[in-house]
C-alpha cells in the first residue's frame, strides 16, 4: 500500500526512484544515498560544492555529458525538496521493503549527522 502523503505526481517520482534503484549496483546506491544524505543534512562546506557543480555545469562541452546516473541523481534532488520531511519518510518506508539492509544503512549514516532527523524518519 501506497503512504497518504505521497500523491499524484510525488507517486510517480517515487515509482520512478524506485525503478532506477533496482537496477543500480551497489556502487551507483552509495551514490544515492550521499545525494539523499546531503539534501536532508548538508554539511556547511556542501553548499559551496553545489555551487562549483553547478558553474561546471554552466562549461558543459560535448566531451563531458552527464551520465544517466547523473541526471538520475539531479532529478532525485528535485523530487526530494518537493516531498518534504514526511514524503521522504513514506518513500524509505517503501524502500526499506525492498532493500532493509540499504535503509538501515542509510538511517546510520544521517544519525551520525542528525540524530533526531534520523529517528523521525524510522519507517
Amino acid at each position: 500500500p501506497s503512504p497518504m502523503s505521497l500523491a499524484g505526481t510525488s507517486r510517480l517520482e517515487v515509482s520512478c526512484v524506485l525503478h532506477w534503484f533496482s537496477l543500480w549496483n551497489a556502487a551507483q546506491r552509495e551514490a544515492f544515498s550521499a545525494t539523499l544524505l546531503a539534501h536532508l543534512a548538508p554539511h556547511p562546506e556542501d553548499t559551496a560544492g553545489d555551487l562549483c557543480e553547478q558553474l561546471d555545469a554552466l562549461t558543459l562541452s560535448r566531451s563531458s555529458c552527464p551520465t544517466v546516473l547523473g541526471c538520475q541523481l539531479s532529478l532525485c534532488k528535485l523530487y526530494f525538496a518537493s516531498w518534504g520531511h514526511q514524503g521522504v519518510r513514506d518513500f524509505l518506508q517503501l524502500l526499506a521493503q525492498r532493500d532493509h539492509p540499504f535503509v538501515a544503512r542509510f538511517l546510520g549514516s544521517l544519525a551520525q549527522r542528525e540524530p533526531l532527523l534520523a529517528r523521525a524518519l524510522v519507517p
